[in-house]
């Protein structure tokens, strides 16, 4: 992905077109695995991105130390959604997993 810098996270879209990876720079890429290229780059987070996930619907959740949960479509850059919760847990993925 030619990304490896101060990476935090990456995840795969239900549909394997797109990896998208976080960084502590506060910024998410997301990337068109058939066209082997980055789509999007994602800003809006003020701190290090540290989760991604993706959801139905083409829809892409970013956590960062900020403290605000993002929800975007990443085809369209348009967010849907901005969360702000007290407190946010996320459990380290297992690397066997």
């Amino acid at each position: 992905m030619g990304r490896c810098h101060g990476k935090t996270d990456i995840a795969r879209s239900p549909e394997c077109r797109y990896v998208a990876s976080s960084s502590k720079d506060s910024s998410v890429w997301v990337w068109d695995t058939t066209a082997g290229r980055c789509e999007r780059i994602l800003t809006g987070h003020t701190q290090s991105v540290t989760c991604l996930r993706w959801g139905g619907d083409g829809l892409l959740c970013s956590a960062s130390q900020d403290r605000p949960i993002k929800v975007c479509r990443a085809h369209d850059v348009r967010a849907a959604k901005v969360q702000k919760p007290a407190w946010v847990n996320v459990r380290p993925r297992d690397a066997d997993a």
